[in-house]
């Protein structure tokens, strides 16, 4: 089987972006998503649909979110969106496909 890693920083603002596509025949093996931003935004996270500010997984600065099937968990395969309370925010993402 071929691992398919991928490590990105992203500017996240008030407008919702997608994180990462759902991702069909592959297996999310493992998903991280930190928030690295130098401020005080907020960012949200949501699976399946568009984030929304003050609803879902909310990551402060310094926060993280870790799925991994190697932790005895399997990752969603759906799409991955986010959004901040401000602008400025960034996104440190994580992601393996096998």
């Amino acid at each position: 089987m071929e691992f398919i890693p991928r490590q990105i920083t992203l500017a996240v603002s008030t407008t919702v972006i997608e994180v990462s596509p759902e991702t069909g025949i592959r297996q999310r093996l493992a998903i991280s998503l930190a928030n690295a931003s130098a401020g005080a935004q907020i960012i949200y996270l949501a699976w399946g649909q568009n984030a929304a500010v003050g609803s879902g997984i909310a990551l402060r600065p310094g926060a993280s979110w870790v799925e991994a099937i190697d932790q005895a968990f399997h990752p969603s395969n759906l799409r991955i969106t986010v959004i901040a309370d401000n602008a400025g925010a960034v996104l440190a993402v994580h992601e393996r496909l096998g």
